[in-house]
Parts: C-alpha cells; sequence; structure tokens
C-alpha cells in the first residue's frame, strides 16, 4: 500500500521536499521514486524472515543480510552501467528482491514453511495488535527526514546531498551494523526469561545488552569524532563527485558533519538496551512514547536553531547536532521508565559505563596523536594507522572492563531471583 502510494504521489510529494528543484528535476526524482518505493516492501518482507530467524536464536546470516542487498545493488549497478538516470533506484529494488530470496532460502533450511495466513488465529490477531504502536513510531523518522530535506534547501546547493550521506552513513555504521546485531542476540533471551518468569535471568540479560552497549557505543562515540573527519578526506576523496574543483569544502563539511552524526552513537545504542526490556514484555507503548519525546526534542531543536542560525555560514551542523541532543531524550525517557520495571530498579552498571568511557578515550587519544604527528604521506597512511590503532586499544581495554563488570553478575541475577515478574502488558 505504501509503495503505491508513493509511486502514485510521487511528484508532489517531490515538489514539496524540494521546492527549488527545476520541474526537469523533479521529474527524474519522481520517477527514481516510483521505482525505488518497491524497496519498501522487499525489505519489510526481509525483516520479517529476520525476525523469524532471530526467533530462533539464528544470528550471523541475519545480521550480514543488507551486506546481501549491498553486494547485489552493485552487482546490478556494475552489469547495467549504461543505464545510468535510473541504475541505482533500481539497483537498490533488485538487491532487496535478492536478500528477500537469500533469507527465504535460510529460513527454509531452519525450518519455516510459506503459508496463507490465518488472519483469526489468536497469535496473529495479538501480533497485528502489536504491530500499532511500533508501525506508528518508525513513520516518525522519515516525518523529520522530510523536515530536514525541506530545510536543507534553503541551504547552500548540496547540502541535502551532504546530510544524506553523513546521516546514511552514521545509521550504517551505529543501528544496521552494530547496535542491532547485539539486540538481536539478547531481546529472545530476555524475552524467553520474562516469559519463565525468571527475575534473575530477566535481570542478568538485560544487563548484558545494556554492559555490550556501553562497550561499544560510547567507544564508537568518542573514535567517531576523531576519525571521522581524516577518514571522509581519504576515503571521499577518490569518489568523483568530491575529488573536482572546488570540492575540498565539501569534503570537510562532510566530515564534520559525520564527527557530529557519531555524537548520536551512544544515545542510539544505549536506548535500544534499555528499550529491549519493554519489547521483551510486549509492552509497546514506552517505545512509542519514548519515540515521540524525541522527535518532538529533534523537531524542536532543529526548528529553533534554523530560524536562529539559518544565514550562519556553519548552518549545516544545525542537523546533527539537533539529532544527537534528541537522543539524549531517548536515553532520558527510557532510563527513567526502566527503574519502574520489578528486578530492574538498581541496575548495577557504574564500572561498565566507567570501562567503557575509559577503553574510548584512551582509544581516542591514540587515534588522535598518530593523526597529528603520523606522516602527511601516502594520504591513507595516518587515518589507516590511527583507525587501526584506535580500535585496537579501545577493544583492548573494552574486553578488560567487560570481564572485570562481569564479576558479581551472576550474584546480583539471584539477588533479585525471588520477585515477581511485570504483567504482559
Amino acid at each position: 500500500v505504501l509503495a503505491g502510494l508513493m509511486s502514485a504521489f510521487a511528484r508532489p510529494l517531490i515538489s514539496v521536499i524540494a521546492p527549488d528543484f527545476t520541474s526537469g528535476e523533479i521529474d527524474m526524482a519522481a520517477s527514481m521514486t516510483r521505482i525505488i518505493a518497491w524497496y519498501i516492501p522487499f525489505v519489510l518482507m526481509a525483516e520479517v524472515l529476520r525476525s523469524w530467524l532471530n526467533a530462533h536464536l539464528v544470528v550471523g546470516f541475519p545480521a550480514a543480510m543488507t551486506l546481501v542487498l549491498n553486494l547485489s545493488a552493485v552487482a546490478f549497478i556494475i552489469a547495467f552501467a549504461q543505464h545510468r538516470p535510473l541504475m541505482v533506484p533500481t539497483a537498490y529494488v533488485a538487491g532487496s528482491l535478492v536478500q528477500v530470496v537469500a533469507m527465504a532460502v535460510m529460513a527454509f533450511f531452519k525450518g519455516w514453511r510459506p503459508a496463507a495466513p490465518m488472519m483469526r488465529h489468536p497469535e496473529v490477531a495479538a501480533t497485528a495488535r502489536l504491530l500499532v504502536r511500533p508501525s506508528g513510531a518508525a513513520a516518525l523518522n522519515p516525518v523529520v527526514r522530510t523536515l530536514e530535506a525541506a530545510l536543507a534547501t534553503f541551504l547552500p546547493t548540496g547540502s541535502n546531498t551532504l546530510l544524506h550521506f553523513g546521516n546514511r552513513l552514521a545509521a550504517a555504521v551505529g543501528g544496521t551494523i552494530v547496535f542491532r546485531s547485539i539486540m538481536v542476540s539478547v531481546l529472545p533471551r530476555i524475552s524467553r526469561a520474562f516469559g519463565r518468569g525468571d527475575t534473575g535471568q530477566f535481570r542478568m540479560m538485560t544487563r548484558l545488552g545494556m554492559r555490550l552497549m556501553f562497550l561499544l557505543a560510547v567507544p564508537m562515540t568518542m573514535l567517531g569524532v576523531v576519525l571521522a573527519p581524516a577518514l571522509t578526506e581519504a576515503v571521499f576523496s577518490i569518489v568523483p563527485k568530491f575529488n573536482g574543483p572546488g570540492q575540498a569544502g565539501k569534503l570537510h563539511t562532510l566530515g564534520i558533519l559525520l564527527a557530529l552524526y557519531s555524537l548520536s552513537f551512544v544515545g542510539a545504542g544505549v536506548q535500544r538496551s534499555l528499550l529491549a526490556p519493554f519489547y521483551a514484555m510486549r509492552d509497546t507503548r514506552t517505545p512509542l512514547r519514548n519515540t515521540v519525546y524525541a522527535t518532538v526534542a529533534n523537531v524542536a531543536l532543529l526548528l529553533l536553531g534554523f530560524a536562529l542560525l539559518k544565514d550562519h555560514p556553519n548552518a549545516i551542523y544545525i542537523f546533527p547536532i539537533a539529532y544527537s541532543l534528541a537522543q539524549c531524550v531517548n536515553v532520558a525517557h527510557a532510563w527513567w521508565r526502566m527503574r519502574t520495571v520489578p528486578g530492574l530498579e538498581r541496575m548495577p552498571l557504574l564500572i561498565p559505563l566507567a570501562g567503557s568511557l575509559v577503553a574510548g578515550g584512551v582509544g581516542a587519544l591514540v587515534a588522535w596523536l598518530i593523526l597529528r604527528f603520523a606522516p602527511a604521506t601516502p594520504e591513507l597512511l595516518a587515518p589507516m594507522l590511527a583507525t587501526l590503532a584506535g580500535l585496537g586499544v579501545a577493544f583492548g581495554l573494552g574486553v578488560l572492563a567487560f570481564r572485570r563488570g562481569s564479576r558479581g553478575t551472576g550474584t546480583g541475577a539471584a539477588q533479585f531471583a525471588d520477585r515477581s515478574m511485570p504483567s504482559d502488558q
């Protein structure tokens, strides 16, 4: 339905989002929208199959399904490079179709069998009701992205492209690759513990998810801030769009955008771990409110900052700053609500948090020192050395902190084992 609506109303939608486009540009964007709209149902089908596999504790291949999509899209682009105008959206739709087929084959070998839906079955009806609030929350994200695109049209030409690069890269590295992989590993176990009424295991697995998020999200934030500008210049300087005359300024801007978007990693990751027990309890109201509060904060900060600084030469940085600050609202609300869940009132997280701060801080310092003092040539040498050294140091210290924080976990879980579990919502 959504794909059909986007296809039918592609031209007026583009006209609203990009009022400064010429008629020809609107026609081209609308043509691309009519194709890329069908990416949505294929991705949704793949997500359903991934959820089935995750529920059966199959994690590795489902976590790599985005890689299948991207590799298929790249292969399509290479094979049909002569059809340039509509090549990229068509490639993504083709990649999403390959992704569905790959996930279906994997699920089939794990026991899934396609069948007509039993819409009157109580479990199907209950699942359909559970979809309403998460779907509403997910629908808020494109609303904010549309507002950003509309505001960016008042900035210098190319601002929308830079913002899209920054937002998509940050989302891919954080949400798609790292944070989602953690949650699909621990969420089924949290759900099973809740279903058994095992408060100790419920608490222990929730804490494990949070510790893993601290271990990864905090160092990712610090390393991202330090490394993003240098890596952006090194990697994107070989892209034709960014290596022409007068493009150095755009590369510099993109690097800072990515550094600012990196500030959102810690909020995005910790928020997921804080909301995990609510999804396990089938409480969809709390995650919806969490998204609404953060969306309102994001829109308010964006509009306020844009009204005050739209004529400033660095006005483009308002977008990632507003986005990153809104993540703090996510974390604050989720943390406050989690404290009301029996068994999760007082989580001993000081050592994991301190350890992740030390790991991230030392790793970022090592990366900065290499960027500062390493030879300038060859161009990729310093960024690559800084990345490898920073990640290595942060990972090593993070593992030590993780092991230190593991002490006492079992006794902490047992301490709450006699508490009653919260009711199913």
